[in-house]
């Protein structure tokens, strides 16, 4: 197998970040023991798309409309740039080019805990089986380890249920929400009471995750990674607080007052702003547009919630964008027993919030060009 470099910068507003570590995932951590070294995959902190060839050069309307902002001197990453190349292919590992693996390696563990926590299809796809439960195939995903261990959980609000004896588990299953042979609705299996010594409830929810089709370069798009949004089948939260042995539980109380979606959608988002390391989280305070969770938006009809997308408004001043879920509620005393006690989400994946953090959040107030001049900029 022929040695393979792959280079990246970290402010690369064309080949984001996002999309190196997807890369990442396949050339250095999803490889069997013969491919092991085989590739070199490094990232070059501070550096942005147009530093690779010469900034003060005219500019192709993509990168003066989508680079971000270098943060070190062009020189200076060049020469990083011809050092990782000499060093790789003399098979002589420079102080610099280990250093710049390892610092690679800590930054991509974030990017990679975030799109498994997705189920990020372009590690593996969805499994999309007919069955209920999704097969235990190593070559597709069953369904979002966020939803299965956090989502609905939050939902639940399982840390104050009234026995906390009691234990709920979830197992989410990836299916196209629009199924309807056979049709796929969340479950509920084992219920307890107030006065369980230890007792365990078991769900499963439905989910589906949503990519933009960004294919047209004719149009200068942004190609954005992570899913849009997730498409998720949710127990409500009175049905789980049932489930969980208070029996009077009100679905006003539980459901129709606040915003459940937009409670699990902020855990994503403090999940990434956590994750991240100092100088990106600092990057994002005073440059990016904060990412903020506002009401969620209500349905009656399920056909809608399937089609209708959770929104990213952009404020006036361009300091924030607002993220708004689309919910479909429904109480135990639903009519139509198939959807009672159902709660949908259109949710926030934690590998989407740290696309945004790292990348879209940046391109309103941190670009490489004036887009008023294309003069280049840095900081």
């Amino acid at each position: 197998m022929i040695p393979i470099l792959v280079l990246a910068a970290e402010l690369d507003g064309l080949n984001r970040v996002s999309r190196f570590a997807e890369s990442y995932y396949h050339t250095d951590v999803n490889i069997n023991s013969q491919q092991k070294n085989k590739f070199t995959s490094v990232l070059i902190r501070g550096m942005n798309h147009a530093q690779f060839a010469n900034v003060d050069s005219k500019q192709p309307d993509f990168i003066l409309k989508n680079d971000l902002k270098a943060e070190k001197q062009q020189d200076d990453n060049l020469e990083a740039v011809a050092n990782i190349i000499t060093s790789k292919f003399s098979n002589h590992y420079e102080f610099e080019i280990t250093y710049l693996l390892s610092e690679t390696k800590t930054f991509m563990a974030t990017f990679i805990d975030a799109m498994q926590q997705e189920g990020y299809y372009q590690l593996k796809p969805a499994c999309y089986s007919s069955d209920m439960i999704n097969p235990n195939d190593p070559t597709c995903t069953p369904g979002s380890p966020f939803v299965s261990k956090v989502a609905h959980n939050v939902m639940a609000d399982d840390k104050n249920f009234k026995n906390p004896n009691v234990k709920l588990i979830n197992y989410d299953q990836f299916h196209r929400a629009s199924t309807v042979i056979p049709v796929h609705h969340p479950v509920i299996n084992g219920s307890c009471s107030l006065d369980s010594q230890s007792c365990l409830i078991e769900t499963y929810t439905i989910t589906e995750n949503y990519y933009v089709k960004n294919s047209d370069f004719l149009k200068l798009d942004r190609f954005q990674c992570a899913a849009w949004n997730m498409r998720s089948k949710l127990k409500s939260r009175q049905s789980l607080r049932i489930a969980s042995g208070e029996k009077d539980a009100d679905f006003h109380q539980y459901d129709e007052i606040g915003n459940r979606c937009a409670e699990i959608n902020q855990v994503a988002l403090d999940w990434a702003l956590n994750a991240v390391d100092t100088q990106t989280k600092s990057r994002y305070e005073k440059h990016g547009q904060k990412l903020v969770m506002v009401d969620d938006r209500n349905t009656i009809n399920g056909g809608l919630w399937i089609i209708d997308w959770m929104t990213y408004k952009e404020s006036a001043d361009k300091s924030e964008v607002q993220a708004s879920s689309f919910a479909y509620r429904m109480g135990e005393s639903f009519p139509i027993k198939a959807f009672a006690g159902d709660h949908y989400c259109k949710l926030l994946s934690p590998y989407k919030a740290l696309e945004w953090i790292t990348v879209d959040s940046l391109y309103a107030n941190y670009q490489a060009f004036d887009q008023n001049n294309s003069i280049y900029t840095q900081v």
